[in-house]
């Protein structure tokens, strides 16, 4: 779950609690792996903006070698 650049940090951490609350719940989970989806162990909010830069620097990449680019 993303929220705006610049949201207050209560509401990011209260949002943070919550979906790593219910990314626990069995059925959650179950639904999740039907899917073919997979959940990660509890994040913090730093935490999930790493992987998320990391995310967006290695697709970068393979769209720049791939010649990939956005319509215009």
């Amino acid at each position: 779950m993303l929220a705006p650049a610049g949201s207050p940090r209560p509401i990011v951490e209260r949002l943070n609690a919550e979906v790593n609350q219910l990314l626990q719940l069995p059925e959650v989970r179950e639904r999740y792996a039907a899917q073919n989806l997979e959940t990660f162990p509890p994040a913090s909010p730093e935490r999930f903006a790493q992987f998320i830069r990391a995310e967006l620097a290695k697709w970068a990449k393979v769209a720049h070698e791939a010649k990939i680019e956005a319509p215009q």
